[in-house]
This record gives structure tokens, C-alpha cells and sequence, in this order.
């Protein structure tokens, strides 16, 4: 593929540019539905002084951990500067940031959770992307897939044993899955335009859910090794963290429900 983009001399990772648009991306769209929600002017802005650091933060945290048991702590630790770091850290510190925005400026975080994860699902759209041209979350070999993708960059993430050898263009399923995921959060949203004001972090959980499940289909197709692997090889970090997330999701619907039993 094409990890470096060359431009008048000047050499630049396609990962990083491709990172910068995705995020460009969920901040656009989040200013433009905060807006049109009531929230003062310049909010996302500032909320994104929060939850970019956090983002960076957790992503790192997760991928260090996973790196200590997989062996690969000393890359990992090469890599903190131009890796975005584990996905599922990136979210879960990312919402950590918009905790502590919304508790300073006294705002719901449910509320903006709503508001920020159609743009954060957008931005998981294009980002796969730049893992797909670096090589990073490459996939596992798929002999005679006719949409198998081979790389034979020595610059790309992918390890040489496997350059010249049909892989599984896993980080092109993530993007077409989140694809997905986001045109049914805004399906969901129209046919639902009451869905967050009556339940503020529906639509957060709805994506959550979704991307959960998705990813732990998507888990099987991949090869590289910072995925981190548990219980003897059976599930992968992803995997594991899905599983809670869907496991926690339902706790909280069980337990919205049965408090509203109890109030009917």
C-alpha cells in the first residue's frame, strides 16, 4: 500500500494525515448538531481541549497493557508519537474527558454523548483508512479471496514474513462496518427524533452496541499481533472489551426498566 506519502521531498505517514481528517470530521459534525441543539457556541472547541488527550491517553494505556503480555512493549513504546494507540482505550478515555467537560461547565454527559457520536462514528469511517494504507490491524492470510490485498512496501506495519501474501483487508471491513453503523445512527435519529430528549444516551449506547457486536465478528479476520490474546487464545482484547461492553449495556437497560416498572 502506500505508508508514506512523499511530497517535494518531504516524506509524511499517510496513517497521520489520514488520522488528522478523521478527527477533523468528528468535530465538524459535532459543532454542527451542538449547534442545532442549543449548546453555546464554541463548546465542542472547548470540549475537544478534554477529550483529545484523554483520547490519546487511554488508546496508549490499553495498547501498553496488551503490549505486556504479547511481548511487544518495546514497539508499542516506539510508536507513542505516531500511534493513535487500542481503539476501544481511545473511547473509554475520550468519555472520561467528556465527564470531566461536562461536570465544569454543567452540561449533561449523556446529552452530549448523543450529540458527538454520530461525528465519532463518522471519523471511524475514514480512519480505518490510514491503518489500511500503513498496514497496521493487517488481517490474516485469505487464500483465493478474490478481495485479499497484498503489501510489499518494506515501510508498511505489516511484518515481512507476510509481504507478498494475501491478507484480509480487515482494516477496509472496519471502515465498511462502521459505514453502516453510522447511516443507522442517523436512520435510527430520524425515524426517533424525540429518542435522545426522552432518553438521553440512547443513541451513545446504540452505537456502543452495535460497534461491540461488529467487532467481535470482525476480531476473527485479523492477524497482527497487538490484537493481545486471552484465555489460552480463545479472545482477543477487543473481544474481551466488547463482551463487557455488551454485558454492561444490558445491565443498565435491565435496570432502566425495571425502575420504570416500579414508577408505572
Amino acid at each position: 500500500m502506500h505508508p508514506i506519502l512523499e511530497i517535494g521531498g518531504l516524506e509524511l505517514r499517510t496513517f497521520g494525515l489520514v488520522l488528522v481528517a478523521a478527527i477533523v470530521l468528528a468535530l465538524g459534525i459535532a459543532e454542527f448538531r451542538a449547534r442545532r441543539r442549543g449548546f453555546p457556541r464554541g463548546s465542542i472547541a472547548r470540549l475537544a481541549a478534554y477529550v483529545l488527550p484523554t483520547a490519546w491517553l487511554g488508546g496508549q494505556l490499553v495498547a501498553l497493557t496488551v503490549s505486556v503480555a504479547d511481548g511487544t512493549t518495546r514497539e508499542v513504546l516506539a510508536g507513542l508519537l505516531t500511534s493513535s494507540g487500542a481503539w476501544y482505550g481511545s473511547l473509554l478515555g475520550g468519555m472520561a474527558g467528556v465527564f470531566v467537560f461536562c461536570r465544569r461547565a454543567r452540561i449533561r454527559p449523556a446529552a452530549l454523548l448523543d450529540v458527538i457520536v454520530p461525528g465519532v462514528a463518522a471519523a471511524k469511517v475514514v480512519g480505518p483508512v490510514g491503518c489500511f494504507l500503513a498496514g497496521c490491524d493487517y488481517g490474516r492470510r485469505a487464500d483465493g479471496v478474490p478481495w485479499a490485498v497484498t503489501y510489499s512496501d518494506r515501510r508498511s506495519l505489516v511484518p515481512p514474513e507476510l509481504w507478498n501474501q494475501p491478507l484480509h483487508p480487515t482494516a477496509l471491513y472496519e471502515a465498511i462496518g462502521n459505514a453502516v453503523i453510522a447511516v443507522g445512527l442517523v436512520v435510527f435519529e430520524r425515524a426517533f427524533p424525540d429518542a435522545s430528549r426522552r432518553a438521553p444516551g440512547l443513541l451513545f449506547g446504540a452505537y456502543c452496541s452495535a460497534y461491540a457486536s461488529f467487532r467481535l465478528g470482525l476480531e476473527g479476520y485479523r492477524g497482527d499481533a497487538s490484537r493481545g490474546l486471552w484465555f489460552g487464545g480463545a479472545l482477543s482484547t477487543s473481544q474481551v472489551i466488547s463482551l463487557a461492553v455488551l454485558t454492561t449495556l444490558a445491565a443498565l437497560v435491565a435496570v432502566r426498566g425495571s425502575r420504570a416498572r416500579a414508577t408505572s
